[in-house]
């Protein structure tokens, strides 16, 4: 009874993503923010003119109104490069909304935790839809914003590089 339930739910999922490989997806007027550069675990992703969520690959891009969902024990990373260099690493149990606020991306956190850093002074706003706040991205250091449960958000900024931790 357990190998046909396991039978069954692993032919669930696979004919779900054979089904979305015969899905169109168009691209095109849509504005590029970045592109995925790392994927672990299960992470899919909707583009702003999509209704359905698809796998998450390596090499995509994404763009402005997408829509990235991370499950249990899955993270991704993804390098914004066209408002601002940053990497937004996106943590397990997360959803989140690609936008822009004054030219600058917003990254409005539906659920769970993203990092962002990089590697020159740039600036990114990351809001709840109830809050919003300004991340100032600077070489050697991270900075880890959280949704709390009351909409409200938890920033923590750290020191990355070696020079940083000895001094």
């Amino acid at each position: 009874v357990l190998l046909a339930i396991f039978l069954v739910g692993s032919w669930g999922s696979i004919s779900e993503s054979v089904q979305l490989s015969f899905v169109p997806r168009d691209q095109a007027g849509l504005s590029a923010a970045g592109r995925i550069v790392n994927v672990e675990g299960r992470v899919r992703r909707k583009l702003v003119s999509d209704v359905l969520w698809f796998p998450a690959d390596v090499g995509e891009a994404v763009f402005l109104g997408d829509g990235i969902e991370t499950k249990r024990e899955a993270s991704s990373l993804i390098e914004l490069h066209e408002l601002a260099r940053i990497h937004l690493k996106i943590g397990a149990e997360t959803i989140v909304k690609m936008r822009t606020f004054m030219k600058k991306p917003l990254i409005l956190l539906l659920e769970g935790e993203v990092e962002v850093s990089g590697e020159t002074p740039e600036s990114v706003y990351v809001s709840t839809g109830l809050k919003m706040e300004k991340i100032q991205v600077r070489k050697g250091s991270s900075t880890k914003v959280r949704r709390t449960r009351d909409g409200d958000l938890d920033v923590k900024t750290a020191k990355t590089d070696v020079e940083n931790e000895q001094g």
